[in-house]
């Protein structure tokens, strides 16, 4: 990524032939290369999703729902789930399982769900593209009188339709409805994906405070790398 060098202190390790400074080691290259390229990931992972409130922000008092997360595949290293939930400024700072988990979030206000964000470390940058997420699926918690008499009725529309998965692999005793399937293209041109909920789903007037983001799959790896979700949509009325 040209763009993300600090120019001027490159030309100035170049430039060391037409002064009487000695020539710039390998280890002063490599670390100019490296903080260039760390910022670069930094800039990148920061960025916000235009227009759109992210609710799964843990500064805003989203949280993890261990019952419905997966355990790390890789415990010697492991970071914590609720690092999808943040800015997070380094590669390597996921949250690691298998080919196939989950994550569970609760927000701290209701909302009817419109869209699903979700990051990985740029392409041109990761070590292993393999533990991208490709496959995801999204669920939302049925909750409240208002909601499970909506389900009901959601349930009975859509009987006789194509058959729909009725829950994610961890549900702790949550009734689940799932809100969409989507597939994380590390091959696109960008690498802060969104998504919108189905439309089913929208018009049936649930709202949610508790989600479950699932990875069905990933890109080729042994194990998953998730780096950033954000979850969007309306405040529910009082």
């Amino acid at each position: 990524m040209p763009q993300a060098l600090d120019t001027y202190r490159l030309q100035g390790f170049l430039s060391f032939s037409h002064t009487d400074k000695s020539p710039p080691s390998s280890d002063d290259l490599s670390a100019l290369l490296k903080e260039s390229v760390d910022r670069a990931v930094q800039q990148a992972l920061q960025r916000r999703v235009h227009g759109m409130r992210d609710f799964a922000f843990a500064a805003d008092g989203a949280r993890i729902v261990p019952a419905l997360t997966s355990v790390d595949a890789s415990p010697q290293k492991a970071n914590p789930p609720d690092v999808v939930l943040r800015d997070n400024l380094a590669g390597g700072r996921c949250f690691s399982f298998g080919t196939h988990g989950q994550v569970g979030v609760t927000i701290p206000e209701l909302i009817y769900p419109t869209h699903l964000t979700l990051e990985h470390i740029p392409k041109c940058v990761a070590e292993d593209i393999g533990q991208a997420p490709r496959s995801i699926r999204w669920w939302g918690a049925v909750d409240g009188k208002h909601n499970q008499e909506r389900y009901k009725e959601y349930v009975a529309t859509t009987a006789g339709q194509s058959a729909s998965p009725t829950a994610p692999s961890l549900t702790h005793g949550y009734t689940f409805i799932h809100l969409g399937d989507f597939e994380y293209d590390v091959h696109g041109g960008e690498h802060v994906q969104t998504f919108a909920m189905r439309d089913l789903v929208h018009v049936s007037d649930m709202y949610f405070g508790v989600f479950v983001v699932e990875v069905l799959d990933n890109w080729g790896s042994s194990s998953t790398c998730l780096y950033r979700l954000r979850i969007h949509g309306q405040v529910a009325a009082k």
